[in-house]
């Protein structure tokens, strides 16, 4: 796909979701890149495109192309600070090229959290290697859940011997720094030129019990109508319709999703959103 093809997608109008009344960080990628941002120096591209499963559904997903010829495959996930209190539970879809060494990195006050999915340990002096998590680069979409405060608590009480005040993070980044920065910047770290890490429904969720009540909202919109669906299926397509801006659901035990896409008068369908409920 074209480098371009980010001004070349109109966007979709995506509904803002509250679970329980508690607002939701969600990424889907339809009206543009959510947040997400190129790092300094352009190390990875971010383009938007639009793909097609096998049922016929259409999804717009960002797609972060390595830049360098071998170089350092970088790209910003999260440039915001964001309390964790409410919303502890990651979620996000992902798609890594065959042989794409990559990890995730947060920073919590001064300290980068490193958490290794395919990469290996950063060799950067302001960088603590808390655990590795279970991740696959295969060039197949997975579904990615984990409890993101409690994993950066246990890497804090190991570094700094005792509790955080507070979980509030200022960075996420997607990246492998296993080899030094002055290295990569000439383009000898571990990933290839070309190769590509994909993201789609990156969502920040409460833990939920009993019934649960998912309401949403899209502003300056003409979406009129809903259609909805839970299941198991991260990424399953909405056909019970509703007029309704909420919904109480009793997921059962486990991880679930709520599926929602808006339709405006003419038929006209907006972007589908994919809500993981996490039920202990």
């Amino acid at each position: 796909a074209p480098l371009d093809v980010q001004v070349e997608l109109p966007p979709l109008p995506v509904p803002r979701v509250r679970v329980n009344g508690t607002p939701l960080p969600i990424a889907t990628f339809e009206s543009g890149h959510d947040g997400w941002k190129e790092r300094v120096g352009i190390v990875g591209r971010c383009v938007r495109e639009r793909i097609t499963d096998a049922g016929g559904q259409q999804n717009t997903i960002l797609k972060v192309v390595n830049m360098y010829p071998a170089g350092d495959l970088s790209v910003t996930a999260l440039s915001a600070p964001l309390t964790l209190d409410a919303i502890p539970n990651l979620h996000f879809d992902y798609c890594f090229d065959p042989g794409v060494k990559i990890n995730m990195y947060v920073r919590h006050e001064e300290t980068w959290y490193e958490f290794l999915l395919t990469g290996e340990e950063a060799q950067e002096p302001d960088v603590f290697t808390a655990s590795r998590l279970s991740a696959v680069a295969d060039g197949r979409w997975h579904h990615f859940a984990v409890d993101l405060l409690g994993m950066l608590d246990d890497a804090i009480r190991k570094k700094t011997g005792h509790p955080s005040p507070h979980f509030t993070v200022k960075e996420i980044v997607f990246a492998d720094w296993s080899t030094r920065a002055d290295l990569r910047a000439y383009g000898f770290g571990r990933n290839p030129g070309g190769l590509a890490i994909r993201f789609d429904n990156v969502a920040f969720t409460p833990v939920c019990s009993g019934p649960i009540t998912v309401s949403w909202s899209v502003p300056n919109t003409p979406l009129v109508s809903w259609r909805t669906a839970l299941d198991r299926q991260p990424a399953a397509l909405p056909r019970e319709e509703t007029t309704s801006p909420e919904l109480s659901v009793t997921p059962d035990g486990g991880l679930s999703f709520f599926h929602l896409q808006g339709y405006a008068q003419d038929g006209k369908p907006g972007g589908i959103v994919h809500i993981p409920l996490n039920v202990p």
